[in-house]
């Protein structure tokens, strides 16, 4: 019965690569507890895209929400007004409108230091101080009355404000994430990536693997990196600059909204920095993993900005150049800092970005085409803030120092969260220590076996192949998105004792 409950009334909030997926998840869903299944899309447009899918007839009803990214800033009559009820939002809801801003790339783009030259859009530079506030009441108000009146159970792929209003309002909320292994996913628990399930399983002691279980890039990362390889060159960026300005072109002449959201001239500066910055961090001008041979390091390798699985899952930290700064003040003698760029983000750094990390003299800039896991491998330790290095690093046993309170991988004995500036040297002497490599690689072993043991497997799925997984996805997807209910609520049932105990 309780499982019913869960399942009563599903939201989902359209994700167009998800759509074939959800239409399926819906559909079994609707069998098995008799769900009423909603779906919220971003324009008018996109109500088609979703139902004439085959199953698209899954949904009760569709409707078009207030998207941040579609819809123009909202206008301001009254600023009193507009702040007091922001103020009871945020009361009501327990965030500020500002963190909620730290991820979003429209109105919170000013976050994103070190992601300056992400195109702007048209909300970003349209919009001031009270109508961002407006634009964000607005998507308050339209949630808020949603989990009041149709009374959702279960939201998928809600974004950091309709997670927060959902789990506000006693729903759960879900979300795809990959697992890192293959082509296998979990579900997020909540808005920041986190799951209760996999800190479960691992705490649980029942999930044990006696050899190295390999991970790396999922199948869409390995497609994005081979798609980039070939736009760095000059003939890339002539044929990249070349295919923005036919999109921008069709967009404009047919109305479509992507050519009303980021500026034209921003793009094209993007494709040109790229280039000129991939020229700057290659060709012999990085260090090499042979170069490293003989020198003691330990590996930061650099976040994509502006990003959801960033500043989204450490909206607390979002200051990689502050982070760097501080490892290289804290460092020991004799020991080196090796950064690494993400090729997603060359084209987006502030233009002194790579020159003011070299100046730092024990910091070292690595070539970005180094396969991240063999740097992983012999660095002394890892040190991220939300990266997926973290489980790399945790599989093989690395010591993981991190500054993101939020991570999968966080529970693990072999990785220290720092939350406070001064405890950060300590940190590093830890992690620096003797002693971590045997009985940190049966603890990565055992971590990696309880995320597989909570994951599925997606098969063929990749952003260019939606279809790709099968029937036995959904399935086990249904499988774990239950169990996974199970043991929010057997958390959320704990804390509540440990409260009423301490209380006492």
């Amino acid at each position: 019965m309780m499982e019913r409950d869960a399942f009563r009334t599903i939201a989902v909030v359209g994700n167009p690569w998800y759509r074939h997926f959800y239409a399926d998840l819906g559909a079994r869903l609707k069998e098995r507890f008799g769900s009423t299944v909603r779906l919220y899309v971003a324009t008018e447009a996109a109500k088609d895209l979703f139902t004439q899918v085959p199953g698209g007839s899954v949904y009760d009803s569709v409707e078009v929400c207030p998207s941040f990214a579609a819809n123009s800033p909202a206008t301001v009559h009254d600023r009193d007004a507009t702040i007091n009820q922001a103020l009871g939002f945020e009361r009501r809801y327990g965030r500020t409108y500002n963190w909620m801003m730290v991820p979003d790339r429209q109105y919170g783009r000013g976050y994103s230091l070190g992601g300056f030259h992400h195109p702007r859009s048209v909300q970003s530079e349209t919009s001031d101080y009270y109508s961002a506030v407006a634009t964000y009441n607005r998507a308050f108000a339209y949630w808020d009355e949603v989990f009041r009146t149709a009374r959702p159970t279960m939201l998928f792929e809600g974004n950091g404000l309709q997670t927060v209003v959902a789990k506000g309002n006693g729903a759960f909320a879900r979300n795809l994430h990959p697992s890192r292994h293959k082509n296998f996913y979990y579900w997020t628990t909540d808005e920041y990536g986190d799951s209760v399930q996999i800190e479960q399983a691992y705490l649980s002691g029942q999930h044990v693997s006696t050899s190295e279980v390999p991970i790396g890039l999922s199948y869409q990362g390995r497609m994005i990196i081979g798609e980039l390889n070939k736009r760095f060159g000059l003939a890339g960026t002539i044929l990249d600059a070349a295919r923005i300005t036919r999109d921008y072109s069709m967009w404009r002449l047919t109305g479509y909204h992507k050519g009303r959201q980021y500026y034209y001239r921003d793009h094209l500066g993007v494709i040109w920095r790229r280039w000129r910055d991939h020229r700057r961090l290659t060709g012999g001008k990085s260090m090499s993993l042979k170069d490293l041979e003989g020198k003691r390091f330990v590996f930061y390798p650099l976040h994509v900005e502006p990003e959801i699985l960033f500043q989204g899952r450490a909206p607390e930290y979002p200051y990689q150049l502050t982070s760097i700064v501080s490892v290289s003040r804290d460092l020991p003698a004799g020991v080196f800092l090796a950064v690494k760029e993400h090729l997603p983000a060359i084209g987006r750094r502030p233009d002194n970005f790579y020159d003011q990390i070299s100046a730092l003299k024990n910091v070292i800039l690595v070539d970005p085409y180094e396969p991240g896991i063999e740097v992983v491998r012999r660095a002394a330790a890892v040190i991220t803030i939300s990266g997926t290095v973290g489980i790399e690093a945790a599989t093989m046993g690395k010591p993981v120092i991190t500054f993101g309170r939020h991570n999968i991988f966080n529970a693990l004995p072999t990785v220290r969260l720092v939350q406070r500036e001064e405890d950060l040297r300590a940190a590093i002497e830890w992690a620096l220590g003797p002693g971590h490599k045997a009985e940190g690689e049966r603890i990565g072993r055992s971590f990696m076996a309880s995320l597989l043991a909570v994951s599925f497997d997606m098969k063929a799925f990749t952003f260019r192949a939606i279809t790709g997984y099968e029937p036995s996805s959904v399935t086990d997807a249904c499988e774990q998105l239950v169990q996974s209910v199970t043991v929010e609520r057997a958390a959320v049932s704990r804390r509540v004792s440990q409260v009423v105990v301490g209380t006492a």
